[in-house]
């Protein structure tokens, strides 16, 4: 499947040029987003050429070619630090079926396992940081 935006710059358009976000907040969280979604589905090639910026500033990822290939360990765990709610909900109520239909034939059973195993990692880590620091500080609506 192919999608495009036009009008986009690449991240690493974005740091060549020194351009900020206007909102540094939205921004951290959006790449935060971005981490944990990677870590989910064992994107090993997320760089700033597959992150588009829009003019409204909001992040689109794009070349998910090398998603599902990792192991069944979290790469970057400690680059996880906050999760949106929506998504934290999401991610502990994921379960085998739904997935299997989300992706049906695209990823095989041995990617999926790996997925479920990374995915309970993440729980586990936030989770973690939760009890340590407050879920108001890991947790964001």
């Amino acid at each position: 499947m192919q999608f495009w935006i036009e009008g986009t710059m690449m991240e690493g358009d974005r740091v060549e040029q020194g351009l900020r976000p206007p909102n540094g907040l939205v921004w951290s969280r959006q790449v935060q987003e971005m981490v944990v979604f990677d870590e989910l589905i064992g994107n090993v090639d997320r760089n700033p050429g597959n992150m588009l910026i829009d003019a409204d500033w909001n992040v689109w990822l794009i070349d998910h070619t090398r998603a599902f290939q990792q192991g069944d360990e979290l790469r970057n765990p400690s680059g996880v630090r906050m999760v949106r709610r929506g998504f934290w909900d999401a991610i502990r109520a994921l379960d085998r079926g739904s997935a299997e239909q989300a992706v049906g034939d695209a990823v095989d059973a041995n990617a999926l396992d790996n997925l479920f195993k990374r995915r309970d990692q993440l729980v586990a880590h936030l989770q973690g940081l939760i009890e340590q620091r407050g879920e108001g500080a890991v947790v964001w609506e």
